[in-house]
């Protein structure tokens, strides 16, 4: 399975997963505008951490977020160990697909992936959250 994530922050509380098949590339552009389109207050900023693929150095992702307070933050190249804690959290999720969701027998990803975000969402406690689920500390804290 190819690596195709979008955008995952280091205060990220909530999980998302998409499958794109051999063409991430405007599935990438698509879900940042529509990331983008529910946060027309935002006024505080937000860093979005990725590594140096192409999707995400392209002018057309570039300016996909221009006049929006958001920190574009890059991995060197081949260096992981610029962002540990999502390169941890990667690895977690990664385990848990494997172990308990037989990632590697199931002939539908979408449908695996859907899975595992609704659990980790919704049912997974995190310690980080007072052992609570991700839903549960957001709506606990004001957010919808």
């Amino acid at each position: 399975m190819q690596d195709n994530r979008c955008a995952l922050g280091q205060f990220c509380i909530m999980c998302g997963a998409a499958y794109y098949g051999n063409k991430p590339y405007h599935h990438c552009l698509d879900i940042l505008k529509q990331k983008i389109s529910t946060k027309e207050d935002l006024t505080t900023p937000v860093v979005l951490h990725t590594d140096q693929g192409s999707v995400y150095s392209s002018r057309a992702y570039q300016m996909a977020h221009a006049g929006y307070p958001i920190l574009r933050s890059m991995s060197r190249s081949g260096t992981p160990t610029d962002n540990p804690v999502m390169e941890a959290l990667n690895g977690w999720i990664k385990e848990e697909l494997y172990l308990d969701f037989n990632l590697r027998r199931t002939d539908d990803l979408a449908g695996t992936l859907d899975r595992f975000v609704t659990y980790f969402n919704h049912d997974r406690l995190a310690s980080a959250l007072g052992y609570r689920s991700p839903v549960q500390f957001k709506i606990e804290q004001g957010f919808s």
